[in-house]
């Protein structure tokens, strides 16, 4: 649309917003993983680092040729295959960046919580942000360093709905950190640790290639279309079949099963398939909570005569195990 306008002022655009980029990821010890016209994928070993380098991109791009940006910051976990990344905090970190404005940094309580303490960093809250296709509220805060813009919350319309909101200003610091940033007015920063062997282990799978059908499961699923949900599902299966003890794997399985009975199809063998796969996830990790809301929708269902105490009990245990699954409380 812009270059559609005025091309010759967009392309000025462009090209300030690219030199940018690049000289402000060099400054701060960046690495530049993708350029691809529009957008950049930067990687940091340092939050710190990256957090000034998102100051210091705003500050830069107010001038002329000014170019409207808006960056989102979230803590989550990565993998990196093939030079190219993986991991749900890329659907969430692009949900954040939406409800910004221009000329601002977002940040997640997550991130806000490792680095509140940070004597030259301040924030002020937004409130609490239930974003779609997102399990857990978010708290978010904007960056208020060098006269950075503070979305007013009335305004905030992007992909969340406010739950609640609050002001307060804050200071802060954190570790590793990965930059995605789009050109034509929206930007994303996502602050997202890298996932070692062991930390993959703990939570995932050492198996990449078991982990690679996984993440696609998780993008296909997220994207809540019938076709989608069902290429999601082939996903979980071939990642199982490459680690059957891949307990997240069984946990994407059942929430796609129990999706497309909800949303879809209303034959039973979905419901069942997911009842049977989030036990299967919660016997190999009892740690999980979703498979409990499965559990729950179960029971919850005419198949099961709705068994208010049961479905209770399951939701329950969802919360328990995660307090923020706002899931469990619907």
């Amino acid at each position: 649309m812009m270059m559609q306008k005025d091309e010759e002022n967009a392309l000025s655009k462009l090209s300030h917003f690219e030199q940018t980029i690049k000289s402000e990821t060099s400054n701060f010890d960046g690495e530049i993983v993708k350029m691809y016209g529009d957008g950049s994928l930067v990687l940091f070993s340092s939050a710190l680092k990256a957090l000034n380098c998102a100051i210091n991109i705003q500050k830069s791009l107010r001038n002329d040729p000014k170019v409207p940006l808006r960056i989102g910051i979230l803590i989550g976990e990565i993998v990196r295959k093939n030079n190219d990344i993986f991991g749900n905090g890329v659907n969430v970190a692009s949900r954040i960046e939406s409800v910004g404005s221009s000329n601002s940094v977002l940040i997640s309580s997550d991130l806000y919580l490792q680095i509140k303490n940070h004597p030259k960093i301040t924030t002020q809250k937004l409130g609490s942000f239930i974003f779609k296709n997102v399990d857990r509220m978010i708290d978010l805060y904007a960056v208020t360093n060098d006269n950075l813009s503070v979305p007013m919350v009335k305004e905030m319309n992007g992909k969340g709905k406010i739950v609640n909101t609050s002001s307060i200003f804050s200071k802060f610091w954190t570790k590793f950190t990965l930059l995605l940033i789009t050109f034509l007015g929206v930007a994303f920063i996502y602050n997202i640790s890298i996932s070692t062997p062991a930390a993959v282990k703990k939570d995932l799978t050492t198996n990449l290639k078991a982990l690679n059908f996984y993440l696609k499961g998780e993008f296909h699923h997220n994207k809540q279309t019938l076709s989608d949900i069902d290429t999601a599902i082939t996903y979980y299966n071939k990642a199982i079949k490459n680690d059957s003890k891949f307990a997240q794997a069984y946990n994407g399985l059942s929430k796609s099963y129990m999706r497309k009975f909800l949303s879809f199809e209303s034959d039973t063998k979905w419901e069942k398939e997911a009842y049977s796969t989030a036990r299967i996830a919660l016997s190999l990790n009892p740690k999980l909570a979703y498979p409990h809301i499965i559990l729950g929708q179960f029971y919850w269902s005419k198949s099961y005569n709705f068994a208010h105490e049961e479905a209770i009990k399951e939701f329950t245990n969802a919360i328990i195990k995660s307090p923020k699954l706002s899931t469990g409380y619907e």
